[in-house]
């Protein structure tokens, strides 16, 4: 998919990713290259933001949440040893992917898809890279 800066604002990308990109890349790029750039330049928030905002569907979007929230899961446990929500979470995302119709299992999923998606995330992603 190709990121532009029309793109960009479409989806209210935040004002200083869209400052770099006109500034840095300046014209339309594929996703895929965008995403190797932004590791490079060590923008993890900005790649797992653009990661999330070309998947297609939800499922996709879920799938990715669990496996975001599985790589710092232990972190957080270590941390906050008493609290099992974000494990519950992560279990009630599973079971609706295999059984959408249940409506506590899509409501717990679209819990923790939006809990991943707000900026607690990125927090446990930068405790997660901080510890690795």
């Amino acid at each position: 998919m190709k990121i532009t800066n029309k793109w960009l604002i479409k989806r209210k990308a935040c004002e200083g990713a869209i400052e770099w990109f006109n500034e840095v890349i300046g014209k339309p790029i594929e996703h895929e290259k965008l995403s190797r750039i932004l590791l490079g330049e060590k923008k993890y928030a900005w790649a797992n933001w653009l990661v999330v905002h070309v998947m297609r569907n939800k499922n996709q979007r879920v799938r990715y949440a669990i496996y975001a929230a599985s790589l710092v899961l232990k972190y957080y446990e270590d941390c906050y040893p008493d609290d099992d929500r974000p494990r519950k979470a992560i279990q009630a995302a599973k079971k609706y992917l295999k059984n959408k119709n249940i409506w506590s299992a899509r409501s717990a999923a679209a819990s923790a898809e939006s809990a991943w998606s707000a900026a607690s995330a990125e927090s446990a992603a930068s405790a997660a890279w901080s510890a690795a």
